[in-house]
Formats: C-alpha cells, structure tokens, sequence
C-alpha cells in the first residue's frame, strides 16, 4: 500500500499557516474521533474504556496517551477496550 504522510497535531491545535506548509509538504492533517480520557484523573477505567467502546465505529481514530499522568489508566484501559472492540468485528491497521 501507498500511504500518503499523516500529521495530527499536538492536542488537536493548528494555525492555517502550519495547515499550509504541511498541505504544501504533501502531508495530511487528521484528527481524531474518540478521546480516552486516559489522562482525566476524574474518569475510572471503567469509564475510560466505556467511553472507548460506545463511541467507537468504522474508521474511527482513537487518542490514548503515553504519558506518566495516563499510565494508570492506560495499562487497564487498552487491552480490555482492544479486546471488545476485536469481539464485536473491529479491526486495528498500522499506518507506517
């Protein structure tokens, strides 16, 4: 497969300035969907990984964190969200 360069921006920020250099470098912009909230000390993992499941569809780009604030969440959060989604007929594509 060809894949044209990918960019998604630091939390979701972009000036259309950088928008263009990017554009005129043949880089697309994407952005995501569904957002863990892995890092929001205010959701559990339960919740975390509910809202992962129930807002997820076909194509959908999902945010999870490797960070030190998210690390907690993460380890329990990805695999079980991984694991449902797999169950209900999700697959998972690597984009080099």
């Amino acid at each position: 497969k060809n894949h044209q360069s990918l960019f998604r921006p630091p939390y979701g920020k972009i000036t259309s300035k950088q928008s263009k250099v990017l554009q005129e470098r043949g880089y697309k912009i994407i952005m995501w969907d569904v957002l863990s909230h892995d890092y929001d000390k205010n959701f559990t993992p339960e919740e975390c990984a509910a809202n992962v499941t129930e807002n997820a569809k076909s194509g959908s780009i999902i945010v999870f964190h490797d960070s030190v604030k998210a690390n907690d969440n993460l380890k329990l959060v990805l695999p079980k969200a991984i694991q449902v989604l797999k169950r209900e007929g999700f697959t998972f594509d690597k984009i080099n």
